[in-house]
């Protein structure tokens, strides 16, 4: 990190803040990538619990129709 130009105070105080509101901005951006990460994989896992749970209910349905008999091979 380089150091300030030891000239005026408000020249360096101007150098800081630029440099800190360079620095919020870019926490921002990568907050908003991360929000949007979330919410991608949280849609990811409630989609595949919807499909774990249509493939067991179709899978009990299967066994019931089966009958008890052909049941045991099933599983």
């Amino acid at each position: 990190m380089p150091k300030a130009p030891r000239g005026r105070p408000a020249e360096r105080y101007r150098l800081k803040y630029n440099r800190l509101r360079r620095a919020a901005r870019a926490l921002v951006f990568e907050n908003g990538a991360l929000c949007d990460e979330v919410a991608r994989l949280e849609a990811k896992f409630l989609r595949a619990r919807d499909e774990r749970r249509f493939l067991l209910t179709r899978l009990l349905q299967l066994r019931a129709l089966a009958g008890p008999e052909e049941a045991g091979g099933i599983w």
